[in-house]
């Protein structure tokens, strides 16, 4: 696969800002971090992706509505920037990203602001990243949502916000500084990409308590395994399954599925790229979450998907089968080299 390099083309981002604009006024909500749409959402994935695209500078936006059918569904908002430099003649990634979660009926909110930095080592046609993402967490809920044991008021048989709550060491906000890092190994041969990764977030397990300082409450690392080979079917066609597996401290997730991608091949066709997707969300230990389908398009260098995820576990009873709605939007800017000239899309 060769990369067709583009001149920088302002129009483009114009149009990326004014749509991410929209997504962030009229859907900046938000919940734990948690996508469908893994590849649209890079830098959460895994801190070593940063820097490694098809352009030199790459703008992402993902929007996530999840359980909208239930009174207080969960809205998730990620964006982010990452791109390439060379340092000490080598080659480097760089990038930052901000994820904005709300999720329950006390209005939870968490706000994550992370720098990645990742570095690239080539053997021949093999490609290895290492990563790193410090960041800072902030969450906070809203106290007039949310009432205690000891505001139960006998005499009315209510609860009664207005009681003392005898809460005195509980505090509504938390923040503390995070840290993730990755490992990405990728090789091509003939037509044919591999990838494969692991990411460790909250490596230094930091406190998350709502009640001070208690180091016994402590945030355990969540490790991600990820991989995916994408390789052609004839011309125009290309095939890429991909799976994904996450534990946190017994919480386990399997993620597993494919794209399915059709190339026109038109020069002066304006869509370059049309694609569906097909996946499982799985617990191993339970059952089937949700099915995934999704569709989307490259207009030029921009990258359009949207998604949904169909509940089939059992909380489809209180979800009537509705699970989450995701879009997104990449685009890749190349500001090096004039139109036309080519290079491989391994190279940082």
């Amino acid at each position: 696969m060769e990369l067709h390099t583009r001149k920088f083309k302002p129009l483009n981002v114009i149009i990326f800002a004014i749509a991410s604009t929209i997504f962030l006024t009229h859907y900046g909500k938000a919940q734990d971090t948690h996508f469908s749409q893994t590849f649209a959402v890079p830098l959460a994935l895994n801190p070593s992706i940063a820097g490694v695209s098809d352009g030199d500078i790459r703008l992402t936006n993902d929007y996530r509505n999840q359980w909208y059918q239930v009174d207080y569904p969960f809205h998730t908002l990620y964006l982010a920037i990452d791109g390439k430099i060379k340092f000490l003649n080598r080659p480097w990634g760089i990038g930052a990203m901000v994820i904005h979660d709300q999720s329950s009926s006390i209005f939870f909110t968490a706000d994550k602001f992370y720098f990645t930095l990742s570095h690239s080592f080539f053997y021949r046609n093999h490609q290895f990243v290492v990563g790193l993402q410090p960041g800072f967490v902030f969450k906070h809920y809203n106290t007039e949502y949310i009432t205690f044991g000891s505001q139960f008021d006998p005499g009315s048989e209510t609860f009664n916000p207005n009681l003392p709550s005898n809460e005195d060491l509980l505090t509504d906000r938390v923040s503390y500084f995070d840290l993730n890092a990755g490992v990405l190994y990728r090789t091509r041969f003939n037509r044919t990409f591999a990838t494969a990764g692991i990411s460790f977030h909250h490596t230094n397990l930091p406190v998350e308590s709502f009640f001070g300082d208690n180091d016994s409450l402590r945030l355990p690392m969540r490790i991600t395994l990820h991989g995916d080979i994408a390789f052609p079917v004839g011309e125009k066609f290309e095939i890429d399954p991909g799976i994904l597996y996450s534990n946190m401290k017994g919480a386990n997730e399997f993620l597993g599925g494919l794209v399915a991608a059709y190339y026109p091949g038109v020069s002066d066709f304006v869509v370059k790229k049309i694609y569906v997707l097909s996946s499982l969300r799985i617990n191993p230990v339970k059952n089937i979450d949700a099915v995934i389908l999704g569709a989307g398009a490259r207009i030029g260098n921009l990258d359009f998907c949207i998604s949904y995820d169909l509940t089939v576990s059992s909380f489809r009873k209180a979800s009537n089968y509705q699970g989450a709605f995701e879009i997104s939007l990449m685009l890749n800017i190349n500001t090096r080299g004039p139109s036309g000239i080519t290079e491989p899309c391994m190279m940082l």
